[in-house]
């Protein structure tokens, strides 16, 4: 009887696998891997830097002139400006001991594109003001440690899972030269901003405002978690940003009715 067609066998381990097989992973994918573990070190560097005022202090000077209290030339490294967008004291390098240099750029990029303007409106914050750079720098911290980006930061948050980890990498990589963190951290900014306004009742104060960290915490570890892999832009965001979404129209109505006698506590579940 005939043989069957030649086919060039090598052995394996296991057995005689055909020779032209390749049981590797595919190039295109190894190739992919290097750039999100290329990726994942560069965030963890960037996030790891101190704050320098040889190095940096010019971020400083540009987010002086970039929310109007002065050009650039009359900048002032001490002074009562600082706590006006929310930072604690009138010098702001001592507010970047936690979120180092990545979160006084996140701000500066978050204001240079007009964000700052819209959240410092005093019309919408008629009771009491979003401290934007505590919100920003906060945010920052939240991303950062729940990414695994901040390896030694100091929070009793829960990190991501790995998977999350390896989705977030594969939608930063495939996103570049535009930076992910950068738009997570201004729409998680922007739906923080909305949740304060929407608190905005008489009794409200800059006390609550950690409650108001808390809720975003909470809802950013939830969509992050929940989104289905491989990530959509669009998608994402728009979850990010309904910080307030995650409240029921009758927790809202509470809240509103009864803050003024310490309800908000019981709103956010402390």
């Amino acid at each position: 009887p005939l043989k069957p067609h030649n086919v060039r066998l090598r052995r394996r381990a296991g057995g005689i696998q055909p020779a032209g097989k390749c049981h590797g992973p595919k190039p295109a994918e190894s190739e992919q891997a290097t750039r999100e573990e290329r990726l994942l070190a560069e965030l963890r560097v960037e996030c790891s830097a101190r704050y320098d005022v040889q190095e940096h202090e010019w971020m400083l000077r540009q987010l002086w002139a970039c929310v109007r209290f002065g050009a650039a030339s009359s900048f002032q490294a001490n002074s009562p400006c600082w706590r006006s967008i929310g930072f604690q004291r009138d010098d702001p390098t001592t507010d970047l001991r936690g979120c180092g240099v990545i979160g006084l750029r996140q701000l500066l990029h978050f204001c240079e594109r007009g964000g700052g303007n819209e959240v410092l409106a005093a019309v919408d914050f008629s009771v009491a003001p979003f401290p934007l750079a505590t919100a920003s720098f906060s945010v920052t911290l939240a991303l950062c440690s729940h990414l695994h980006l901040l390896p030694d930061a100091a929070s009793s948050r829960p990190v991501c899972a790995s998977p999350i980890l390896a989705h977030f990498l594969r939608f930063a990589a495939e996103l570049e030269p535009a930076r992910a963190l950068d738009l997570l951290h201004a729409e998680l900014l922007r739906g923080l901003a909305e949740l304060w306004r929407s608190m905005q009742h008489p009794g409200l104060t800059l006390m609550h405002f950690p409650q108001a960290l808390s809720l975003m915490n909470d809802h950013m570890a939830s969509v992050l978690g929940g989104s289905q892999p491989p990530w959509q832009l669009c998608n994402v965001l728009r979850q990010v940003r309904d910080v307030g979404g995650a409240l029921t129209a009758s927790e809202r109505t509470a809240t509103m009715v009864d803050l003024c006698s310490g309800g908000v506590l019981r709103w956010m579940g402390f």
